[in-house]
């Protein structure tokens, strides 16, 4: 069980500022929040585990390679930009 994804999970379904995890353990941030129903949804979430947590994995995923094609493109266009202006040699190289 990866704490990331399990924290992720938890918020879905609990205010955030409500719990802190240390490791795989779930502690309260106030005793008011360590309530029977508060308890009854980790307790799903880590008997349900396996089954929702790729949906979180494919998520983060999605996410990365969403960025990494918007630094690709913002890396493409300033070469562009540099190439336009005269700025790199035939190498590819910025001039100086």
């Amino acid at each position: 069980m990866n704490a990331s994804i399990l924290c992720t999970l938890l918020a879905q379904r609990i205010p955030p500022e409500q719990f802190q995890l240390w490791g795989l353990e779930v502690h309260w941030m106030a005793s008011k929040y360590d309530i029977p129903e508060n308890r009854a949804i980790v307790a799903d979430v880590v008997a349900n585990y396996d089954t929702l947590a790729p949906a979180v994995e494919q998520t983060e995923k999605d996410e990365k390679d969403k960025e990494a094609l918007i630094q690709a493109k913002i890396k493409d266009l300033a070469i562009k930009e540099l190439k336009n202006e005269g700025k790199l040699d035939t190498n590819g190289k910025i001039k100086r």
